[in-house]
């Protein structure tokens, strides 16, 4: 049988009294705990402390949303803007092409 500490890593940059569990692990079994833990600027994490060795995990990180994984309305938004380029560049340069060439003036 194992004594692991697990303590709220999030308290901890929060500053101010950090909570603790002491969980006691058997070879044989699987072990379910939980615990609530603090979240400090999108960051939650835990430690867990063996005695000998001082573990960290994190649970979650906040991902900046332009690094989040892509959505549907996210694609439709690409596709709907490179459609909405091609729509109005290619006329246009197509146009400005002409004119440089001499094959069309404008009568204004």
């Amino acid at each position: 049988m194992m004594l692991i500490t697990i303590t709220d890593a999030g308290a901890m940059m929060e500053g101010g009294e950090i909570p603790q569990a002491n969980v006691r692990l058997r070879p044989d079994r699987r072990t379910t705990f939980q615990m609530d833990v603090t979240e400090s600027d999108g960051f939650v994490g835990v430690t867990l402390d063996t005695g000998t060795v001082l573990y960290g995990k994190v649970i979650e990180e906040q991902t900046p949303p332009f690094l989040a994984r892509p959505t549907k309305t996210d694609a439709l938004l690409v596709g709907l803007t490179i459609f909405g380029l091609f729509a109005l560049a290619l006329p246009a340069s197509w146009r400005f092409v002409k004119r440089r060439r001499g094959g069309e003036r404008d009568v204004f």
